[in-house]
């Protein structure tokens, strides 16, 4: 028999006798493959050089997810499992990031999120370079003319 709001396997029994109806319905849930696999980012602030962050994955699923597993867009094999991955961003690890939650009736990937290093990382090798180069000329001049200085 069909029971309205029954989006699996039901069942329903009637008992019926002159005085008293009864109606068992016995109702298995729904068994699905995740949905709604979302991934989200800790801290979610701009990604410097080195930073450590934290990627969640969340699904809905009946049953449960059993697995998570992560990959770097671009890569073929998982770079962590488990419902969360801890990474510390770098040059190599700098990308976009996603996440695949399987149970035993399927598997849905995520929305790839980024995870990519932003342009502030850059900032102190050129400092360094400026800095240098602001110490290393004025002493070179300085040397030059000391020498000059000292031929006449």
């Amino acid at each position: 028999m069909h029971v309205d709001g029954c989006k699996s396997v039901c069942l329903m029994m009637s008992l019926r006798t002159p005085l008293l109806t009864l109606t068992l319905i016995t109702l298995f849930m729904s068994l699905d493959p995740p949905k709604n696999v979302l991934v989200s980012i800790r801290p979610a602030s701009e990604i410097v050089g080195y930073s450590s962050v934290t990627l969640t994955c969340s699904s809905d699923a009946n049953p449960p997810v059993q697995n998570y597993a992560w990959f770097k867009e671009g890569g073929t094999s998982p770079v962590g499992s488990g419902q969360t991955y801890n990474i510390t961003i770098s040059s190599n690890s700098s990308g976009w990031y996603y996440c695949v939650a399987q149970n035993e009736h399927g598997m849905l990937k995520s929305a790839s999120i980024d995870a990519t290093l932003k342009g502030h990382f850059y900032i102190l090798p050129i400092a360094v370079g400026i800095g240098l180069c602001g110490i290393v000329l004025p002493l070179s001049i300085v040397l030059f003319m000391k020498r000059e200085s000292l031929r006449r």
